[in-house]
């Protein structure tokens, strides 16, 4: 799968900054606003106020094999984490049924980003 974040109105402020992670579920029945519910499973580049309509960012993300289709063959801690992984962090396992993007601004902000996210599926080789 492939996602895209394309920014259609760009940061303003002082020194503004936006993270963008991806995240997906850690429990069944997950509630979107519920942050326990949620972990980090990829860390955009940051955007900054130098980031301008039009900018994109992506990440091609992988099926996991088979035999790790939730990801506990891989060497990580399974506690949930948020706004915690380096730029361009990729956390092995599948999605899930659902995914969700969760912003971190830092700075002063006095105009929001605004930013449109596609997700297409990638042809399996």
């Amino acid at each position: 799968m492939r996602v895209t974040v394309e920014v259609t109105t760009a940061l303003v402020g002082s020194s503004p900054t936006c993270n963008l992670y991806l995240q997906r579920p850690i429990v069944e029945d997950y509630a979107a606003g519920t942050e326990a519910d949620w972990d980090d499973f990829f860390a955009f580049t940051q955007l900054t106020d130098s980031h301008t309509a039009g900018t994109r960012r992506y990440v091609d993300i992988p099926l996991p094999s088979s035999q790790d289709v939730d990801g506990s063959l891989a060497n990580r801690d399974l506690a949930p984490a948020q706004e915690s992984l380096a730029a361009r962090t990729l956390i092995s396992g599948h999605w899930g049924d659902a995914i969700r993007v969760r912003a971190s601004l830092g700075g002063t902000v006095t105009t929001a980003l605004v930013y449109d996210v596609d997700m297409i599926e990638l042809p399996i080789p």
